[in-house]
């Protein structure tokens, strides 16, 4: 039962990302975001332990950074846009993909995305580990930031996960970002003056 249920998930994850990258148009977009995580929400087991002040603990002289991939099909319009696809979550060795939706709303060059993925991921690492994770989690990712170019955005933002076996803690990343937006479909217009 659990090598089947892997082998559903894998495929699915598969065919999620088959399906996006044919659809090579103005509506698939992949991001690749790169985070610097400056404080870490924990719970008030681990705040004792560590001896944080308001659950929080100041990471940011480590420069810890987690890149992800996230890659989507998006429908909409020029202010709000909602997206299907997936995360990656990677440290090159180890990598981490999920299910997730995002909604993002853009106002000029400024934009706010919301991130909810989660219920079901993937977990492969080097070596050839493959592990299947599912039960009752989700990922909550909110974020602003401003848009340098087209393909460029700098902001800030807050990620959290949820399990309802733990309905007491919320551990959450506070993080300031650099976000490289790559869609294969638009076509750029270069607007000449005279």
């Amino acid at each position: 039962m659990l090598m089947k249920r892997k082998w559903i998930v894998a495929v699915a994850v598969v065919a999620m990302l088959i399906g996006g990258a044919t659809v090579a148009s103005a509506q698939f977009r992949m991001d690749i975001d790169i985070p610097w995580w400056l404080y870490v929400g924990l719970s008030p087991a681990l705040e004792d332990e560590l001896d944080a002040e308001f659950g929080t603990v100041d990471i940011a002289k480590y420069a810890i950074v987690v890149p992800n991939i996230q890659a989507y099909y998006m429908f909409g319009g020029s202010l709000l846009k909602i997206g299907v696809g997936a995360r990656l979550y990677t440290v090159l060795i180890a990598n981490f993909i999920y299910p997730s939706i995002v909604g993002e709303v853009r106002l000029g060059n400024f934009d706010v995305n919301l991130n909810v993925g989660g219920l079901a991921g993937l977990f492969v690492a080097w070596g050839g580990f493959f592990e299947t994770v599912t039960g009752p989690w989700a990922t909550f990712d909110l974020s602003a930031g401003y848009r340098l170019t087209n393909w460029f955005r700098v902001g800030a933002g807050v990620f959290g996960i949820m399990q309802t076996e733990y309905p007491g803690e919320f551990p959450y990343v506070i993080y300031a970002s650099a976000k490289f937006i790559v869609n294969p479909g638009k076509k750029t217009k270069i607007v000449e003056e005279d």
